[in-house]
């Protein structure tokens, strides 16, 4: 600029013509103007030239970023990134996922479905929400996962590196926590007699608190009388073993201790005792199958089922025709019959079509000499019973 002498840094000289301070320059001594330029002109100038400026930087810098995540992203799906860990964890946290095609996904679930079934673990493992959030977890780790070890799951690890020692430790403190609550709103003592599997005779005691339930015992009975003394003192020990006794307001058991109840009542007068919800509907409906009506359809239905189920050629002609299979819950079960009856009357066009096959017929006919009862339901009884079902 004529008349003055300027150097130093583009930024440095630019607050001189501004007259800004904050570079500790000395402002320009008068205004500098191009020919024929107003002050006012120079001044809108130079604040463009500062926008186009700025502009420009962020620019640079959104390229920058976008580069930084495309080589951030490429190390977690080639899993050579060693803080990929913490990484994962803030993706997560900011709702990303890594990206992962559909090859991977299927190798996945095959390599998961396999180690399964040669493990002999059930599929329905998978819909506990532990397992779900095991998962997940693994996903969130990625590729430097390391498997866990047969030592560390078993216990024979030292204490910090012991899973199951560090498991009892947060369920303990998960069992205190619940108590204190059971201690302003109660919690529940249930009972219930079982056979150990060295067909011992066992009542198990269990203490039900809000979100929680505590196993606290399981006694063994051998070669001592269950009577209703016995039931008692099984009962009032393990409620007055417990940190806080009066916690316990209410204690249910089948109808067979019921003798029990006013003993129980009597030595803890703040327990309330009652009987087992499914245990008394179980028992209304074995009264109500045991009506005339209700008697005759059970057992034209179980003849039924049971008639598909033993012959092998009904069976098979059967399963050619049905989408399920007949159900045959197990004896212990509640409801047992009327689970069987509801899954025939599912099946009913199906049973129906199974009587009227000409290969069930030629089977039945030639296995009717070798019936061992002459009480042996017919085939036509059977297949009128079926439709009347």
């Amino acid at each position: 600029v004529e008349g003055y002498t300027l150097s130093g840094q583009p930024e440095r000289i630019r607050s001189h013509i501004a007259g800004n301070k904050k570079c500790h320059v000395t402002p320009c001594p008068g205004p500098i103007q191009a020919e024929n330029e107003s002050e006012s002109t120079f001044q809108t100038r130079l604040s463009q030239f500062e926008v186009a400026r700025t502009r420009c930087s962020e620019k640079q810098t959104q390229k920058q970023e976008r580069k930084e995540k495309n080589v951030e992203l490429n190390l977690l799906a080639s899993g050579t990134d060693p803080r990929i860990h913490t990484k994962r964890q803030r993706q997560a946290s900011f709702g990303e996922t890594a990206i992962y095609s559909s090859t991977r996904q299927d190798e996945a679930d095959i390599a998961l479905a396999r180690a399964f079934y040669s493990a002999g673990i059930s599929h329905n493992v998978l819909n506990n929400k532990h397992v779900k959030e095991a998962l997940q977890k693994v996903a969130l780790v990625g590729p430097v996962y390391k498997p866990l070890t047969h030592n560390r799951v078993n216990g024979d690890l030292p204490a910090p590196n012991d899973m199951i020692v560090n498991e009892k430790v947060r369920v303990k403190k998960r069992i205190e926590q619940r108590r204190a609550v059971a201690s302003q709103c109660g919690g529940t003592f249930v009972s219930d007699g079982a056979t150990s599997m060295n067909k011992s005779p066992i009542i198990n005691g269990l203490f039900v608190m809000p979100g929680c339930v505590e196993f606290l015992e399981a006694r063994d009975f051998s070669g001592k009388v269950k009577d209703k003394e016995a039931q008692a003192d099984f009962i009032c020990e393990s409620i007055l073993a417990l940190p806080d006794p009066k916690a316990c307001v209410q204690v249910l058991t089948d109808n067979a201790v019921r003798g029990a109840w006013p003993l129980v009542e009597a030595r803890l007068p703040w327990v309330v005792c009652g009987p087992c919800v499914p245990h008394c509907l179980d028992l209304e409906l074995e009264d109500i199958g045991k009506l005339p009506f209700f008697c005759d359809t059970i057992s034209r239905a179980c003849k039924v089922r049971k008639f598909i189920r033993v012959h092998q050629h009904v069976l098979a002609a059967y399963k050619e025709i049905a989408d399920t299979m007949l159900m045959q819950p197990g004896a212990t079960r509640f409801c047992t019959v009327y689970i069987g009856m509801r899954s025939l009357l599912r099946n009913r066009d199906a049973t129906v079509a199974t009587f009227g096959k000409s290969s069930v017929v030629d089977a039945v006919q030639r296995a009717k000499h070798q019936r061992a009862s002459p009480d042996s339901p017919t085939l036509e009884t059977l297949f009128y019973e079926s439709k009347d079902i």
